[in-house]
């Protein structure tokens, strides 16, 4: 059942210092010593933030988005028996022109796959850059029978493709994005 409490990574966008008072605090006193833990707090809890939202950078190498995954119930929890959050990773393949009523095979780049890896995300736009213009997403089945259907291995991002009435070899343009957890 999903909570009806909004969760998130959210800081004020001003803090309240009393900055009259700040300069005239001495340095040796408790009001400064305060004053240093609150910035403290202050800057940890940026950093904390800044970690944990999401980047939006889409490049042809491994990234971590800033996205964590729920704790995997087969694996153990760490010796301070907190629960392990998952980091997302993101790869973004170049993928180019599909091919009619054929698979297509581009190699993702992705190394060191094991038992523990899962893939949570494959997404992408195909984009025909000549006139009539059109961007299909894929995983792609309509009424017709055209299909242009994604399958991810462990070496490969393979699109098949089914054309009844679109010449998937006018779509010239696409990258395959793919995010993933390692364990």
């Amino acid at each position: 059942m999903v909570s009806d409490i909004k969760t998130g990574l959210f800081l004020p966008t001003t803090y309240e210092f009393d900055i009259q008072r700040i300069q005239d605090v001495e340095v040796n006193s408790p009001e400064f010593k305060e004053l240093i833990v609150r910035l403290y707090q202050t800057i940890n809890n940026i950093a904390i933030v800044t970690n944990f939202k999401e980047s939006g950078f889409y490049v042809q190498t491994e990234f971590v988005t800033g996205n964590l995954w729920y704790p995997d119930p087969t694996l153990t929890m760490n010796t301070t028996s907190e629960p392990i959050f998952r980091p997302t990773y993101r790869i973004t393949v170049p993928f180019g022109a599909l091919v009619n009523n054929a698979t297509k095979s581009v190699p993702h780049g992705i190394t060191l796959i094991t038992a523990s890896f899962r893939i949570k995300e494959v997404f992408g736009v195909t984009n025909k850059l000549t006139l009539p213009f059109s961007y299909i997403p894929l995983n792609y089945a309509d009424s017709s029978g055209n299909i242009a259907s994604i399958i991810v291995d462990a070496t490969n991002i393979n699109i098949t493709t089914t054309s009844v009435t679109i010449n998937w070899s006018l779509y010239t343009d696409l990258d395959i994005v793919i995010l993933y957890v390692k364990q």
